[in-house]
């Protein structure tokens, strides 16, 4: 989230937005904003739909969950038609009225989509469309680490080889929860002095830590090039990575790993909804929804789906890890605000 997930690129959260397959000349009838991360959709399935329907899809970026709760909160949740957004917030985004209500009339291929994905959202799962999910585990060099790396502990207690050689996310709430794992705690743990202690682990592995934030997905990436040696990584991101070094692995971390399930919503002040709907329901028709899967080396939580993806895929344990690893990984949940409160502090110290 994370994600994921997750496609994230290190950054200031300056929103980039570029438009993609608009032809010099070429006029379209239409164009649907969708709010993303760098990376996510596969370029292809993008250029389908705007052929399909006449149209041009007119993308901007985050960099990270915090970025697009800033900028939501700056727009009142307007600007965009298609939004990308966690679990974690979207009960948030329905109080503040910022999505619109989905419906299988809206939208038929929500049917594909495995019911316990829209169980974890509670009340407000018709708000949401459950689009891919991974887990947040270890990335590292097997050719700078050939002993590797399998919990948390090594990760936040490194030897001093990894001095400037590790890279964490920038997102504070996952850096709380990889120290609560470490701590053999449940990534929502809300007591105060628990937060403090966390904070101060962190503190402490921050001389070792050379960037916060989330990699480049391309040759130019910190890992690929050999600048990281180790990290804290979604695992679609590592594998996508493995592309261009085969030293490139994924661990998921002995204390369990986080998970991250990205959703897709339609936001309320759109004026293209209808567009926005044929947008999510192509991105779920089954083929299309296991070419996507395959893109982002992510587990898809489209049923119907699986039946178009290689055996291979379906039995990779890096993407569909064994079942006693995901009781032991846990999703994000809410926090009090005094809990919130102290870990943005945190945040101002690590990171800021």
């Amino acid at each position: 989230m994370t994600s994921l997930g997750m496609r994230h690129y290190c950054g200031s959260g300056l929103i980039v937005i570029l438009l993609l397959s608009a032809m010099p000349g070429m006029l379209h009838a239409r164009s649907l904003k969708v709010y993303t991360l760098p990376d996510y959709l596969a370029p292809e399935l993008v250029s389908e739909f705007e052929q399909l329907h006449d149209t041009t899809i007119e993308f901007s970026y985050f960099d990270s969950d915090e970025a697009r709760d800033q900028e939501l909160a700056i727009t009142n949740g307007s600007g965009h038609d298609v939004l990308l957004v966690n679990r974690l917030q979207i009960p948030k985004y329905v109080r503040r009225a910022w999505l619109h209500p989905l419906s299988t009339e809206d939208i038929p291929n929500m049917r594909h989509i495995d019911q316990r994905w829209s169980d974890t959202l509670g009340d407000v799962s018709h708000y949401a469309v459950a689009s891919l999910w991974g887990i947040l585990g270890i990335g590292y060099r097997q050719d700078q680490i050939p002993e590797g790396l399998g919990s948390w502990k090594e990760l936040l207690q490194p030897r001093d080889a990894l001095r400037n050689r590790i890279s964490m996310p920038a997102y504070t709430r996952e850096l709380i929860a990889i120290a609560m794992k470490k701590n053999d705690l449940s990534v929502n743990t809300s007591d105060e002095a628990m937060i403090v202690e966390a904070g101060r682990q962190l503190l402490e592995q921050k001389p070792f830590v050379r960037y916060y934030g989330y990699p480049l997905l391309d040759e130019n990436s910190d890992l690929v090039t050999g600048k990281v040696w180790a990290g804290a990584f979604y695992n679609g991101d590592v594998l996508s990575l493995q592309r261009f070094n085969n030293n490139i692995r994924f661990v998921f971390p002995e204390e369990g790993g986080i998970i991250w399930s990205g959703y897709l919503a339609v936001a309320q002040s759109s004026n293209n909804k209808s567009l926005a709907f044929a947008f999510i329901d192509f991105l779920n028709e089954p083929t299309v929804a296991a070419r996507q899967a395959e893109f982002s080396s992510l587990a898809t939580p489209n049923k119907a789906a699986r039946a178009h993806l290689p055996k291979a895929y379906l039995e990779h344990p890096d993407i569909h890890p064994a079942g006693d690893m995901i009781e032991r990984s846990e999703f994000l949940e809410s926090l009090p605000p005094r809990s919130q409160k102290q870990i943005n502090i945190i945040g101002t110290q690590l990171i800021h």
